[in-house]
């Protein structure tokens, strides 16, 4: 999910480079609305059940061509015009953080081409033993891929940090060095002035991504049974659910009658 309202914690004296990129996706979506599947989001491209035959072609596709994964494209053209704008900015250390772990590959190849460059590879999430990639049908040689990229990017790079104490010890097993931990934070300032209001209903939130990996549908289930057991809970309980979430939670939220900050 973009927030624009980031910018404004970008300092004026920060330059901001924006490169375009192309992403697959794209043709995914038309090709589904052609289908008749209209709206699809990335989230509904990951499935652990039964898939469809679009579903099952897609996750194949996506699995086994663009790796490390769709922003793949972005690697080239960023590395050539990076090389060019370090040197002439004398530059010294670049941090890569990911997923997308394309951008490693940004790190990777800038490294190659400048020993010198001091590179530090931040994982907010893990690469090769990333659950999402149980889902996308990988073949034996893809799936080697991807711990070849990951083994080069762990072994290359100056400083390897991670979120978690959990991922901080399979990076270092996965890489035979040291890896440090930084774990997530949040802005204090954000909160100045905010006041805590308590409401009448009772309320469940869920911030971030839901997919096919994090499913909340039995708790769904469980809440749309009392709510037809006792059909006043509707007026008491608040269920929401803030960033990207999959068509069919969507479509199940919206029939057990659940109000959801989409």
């Amino acid at each position: 999910m973009e927030d624009k309202s980031l910018q404004a914690d970008v300092p004026e004296s920060v330059e901001v480079i924006r490169f375009p990129i192309w992403e697959p996706y794209q043709i995914f979506s038309k090709a589904s609305s052609l289908l008749g599947k209209k709206n699809l989001q990335q989230t509904d491209f990951i499935s652990t059940g039964k898939k469809s035959i679009f579903q099952s072609v897609s996750s194949w596709i996506r699995g086994n061509f663009f790796i490390p994964d769709a922003r793949v494209f972005w690697v080239k053209p960023s590395v050539n015009y990076l090389i060019d704008f370090i040197q002439r900015n004398n530059i010294d250390k670049i941090i890569t953080t990911g997923p997308p772990h394309s951008v490693h590959l940004i790190g990777l190849r800038l490294k190659r081409k400048n020993p010198s460059l001091h590179w530090i590879a931040d994982f907010r999430d893990p690469w090769s033993e990333w659950d999402l990639l149980d889902t996308l049908s990988l073949t034996s040689l893809a799936r080697k891929r991807h711990q070849t990229l990951e083994r080069q990017v762990l072994t290359n790079a100056d400083r390897v940090i991670t979120i978690a104490p959990y991922h901080v010890d399979r990076l270092q097993v996965l890489s035979g060095r040291k890896v440090d931990l930084i774990t997530n934070g949040f802005d204090a300032e954000d909160f100045v002035g905010i006041e805590n209001i308590k409401t009448s209903k009772f309320t469940v939130r869920h911030i971030g991504v839901v997919d096919e990996l994090r499913d909340p549908r039995p708790v769904m289930d469980v809440i749309k049974a009392l709510f037809t057991s006792n059909p006043d809970l509707i007026e008491e309980i608040t269920i929401e659910f803030i960033g990207k979430v999959t068509l069919r939670l969507k479509t199940m939220l919206i029939r057990i009658q659940i109000f959801c900050g989409l």
